[in-house]
């Protein structure tokens, strides 16, 4: 019934496309008269009247009638989205799926540094709880072993309980795709609940094409729908299994592994004189600022991948960024205490980052004078790009650098000579 109608007027009428004027005259004079608020006490009345006078303002005008006619269904018009061709399957199972859920999860691993990782996807209610429930049950293990870890474990895990990032714009488009497909495979009541929902959508296009196609569908008999069920609505039981998963994980890790303090490795590193930097007289004269590029041996120009730095440790430090096959220092720059920095310019690829705590920067101005405590991350760190659509997502990474690690993960120390290679 769609075809050469792109917005439904002449279903709303109830007509043929090839109806003559008078035709379409007639059949709104009998609809007016049926739908007018003043004598039809139904609820839905002043809706469907707004519907068919509109239909009729155009079909009723030879010229704009004329300009509806050549606009076909797909044509991306501003006031009516397009169809697709069937309901949307969920990405975890597989299946058709009459509320899916674009979800974001994330996952949590704290050593030195803390890193998130997104989970995201098209989920049926089901796939979405169990794809919560992996993140959480990752970032439980993971997530607790660093200084931050603990307040960013609860805080990812209590996210993930209660259904992840929702964007409702993007779910929005997703319920109206699910009205027009299950319409298309003769569903029309799961298309009239769908629509239903999304007359209150905050998108003003998507909540007036749901109105029309209520119109279309009323006229046609089919009306008294019952509401869809909730199937994504907060679950107590669920929300418990997140909070189990976020205590049990810490709580066998001290029965068998109690944490002990590891100041006393970076003490001897603060006094280790066996591999250090001979003592310079001279000391910059324009230290750095925060986020400052001290040495740049790269022709990386274009932004794309980002590299976040939250200096928590009480020390000044140096990042660099190492080529992983030949070692090469490609980028350092300044990261100062108690500041967050940001490199945005890493291409896809892998790298390995060190990173040094110093007081005072020498004469060159790039690198930290006498005695200094060097470390490597203890795993690379690789940078994807990828692509949604026509949309380009840069992975941004977020480390957080702390002078003494909790938990059983120890930096990779290195000396002051290893560091200061070119």
């Amino acid at each position: 019934m769609w075809d050469g109608d792109p917005k439904g007027y002449y279903s709303i009428l109830g007509v043929p496309i090839s109806a003559t004027g008078r035709e379409i005259r007639t059949s709104f004079r009998k609809l007016a008269k049926q739908l007018h608020p003043d004598r039809n006490p139904d609820p839905d009345a002043p809706r469907l009247f707004r519907a068919i006078r509109e239909a009729y303002e155009v079909l009723g005008d030879a010229s704009r009638r004329a300009l509806y006619d050549g606009q076909p269904y797909e044509s991306g018009h501003r006031d009516q989205p397009s169809r697709a061709p069937g309901p949307v399957v969920c990405s975890g199972c597989g299946q058709v799926t009459a509320q899916p859920r674009f979800a974001i999860f994330y996952c949590v691993a704290s050593a030195v540094l803390t890193f998130r990782k997104p989970v995201q996807g098209i989920f049926c209610a089901a796939c979405g709880r169990r794809t919560a429930l992996k993140a959480s049950a990752i970032s439980a293990v993971a997530g607790w072993w660093g200084i931050l870890g603990p307040i960013d474990t609860v805080r990812t895990i209590i996210r993930n309980a209660r259904g992840g990032i929702q964007p409702r714009a993007i779910n929005d488009r997703l319920q109206w795709t699910n009205a027009q497909g299950f319409l298309a495979i003769g569903k029309p009541e799961l298309a009239y609940a769908l629509a239903r929902e999304l007359l209150s959508s905050e998108t003003d296009n998507l909540a007036r094409a749901a109105e029309r196609l209520l119109a279309s569908l009323k006229l046609q008999g089919i009306g008294d729908v019952p509401p869809l069920k909730r199937q994504w609505r907060f679950s107590p039981v669920f929300a418990s299994l997140h909070v189990i998963l976020m205590l049990l994980a810490p709580a066998i890790f001290i029965s068998y592994f109690p944490p002990e303090p590891l100041i006393q490795a970076v003490t001897n590193s603060l006094t280790n004189t066996g591999d250090q930097s001979p003592p310079d007289p001279l000391v910059c004269d324009e230290p750095p600022s925060n986020g400052q590029i001290l040495e740049d041996n790269t022709n990386w120009f274009r932004i794309t991948n980002v590299m976040e730095i939250q200096n928590r440790s009480g020390h000044d430090a140096i990042i660099k960024i190492r080529d992983i096959a030949s070692g090469k220092m490609l980028v350092s720059f300044f990261a100062a205490n108690n500041a967050t920095t940001r490199f945005n310019r890493i291409p896809d690829g892998t790298y390995r980052i060190q990173y040094a705590f110093g007081k005072n920067f020498g004469r060159d101005c790039a690198s930290f004078q006498g005695r200094l405590v060097a470390a490597e991350f203890p795993n690379s760190a690789t940078f994807v790009t990828s692509f949604r659509g026509i949309e380009i997502d840069h992975q941004v990474s977020i480390f957080t650098l702390h002078s003494v690690p909790a938990g059983g993960a120890h930096p990779n120390t290195i000396g002051a000579n290893a560091f200061n290679a070119p």
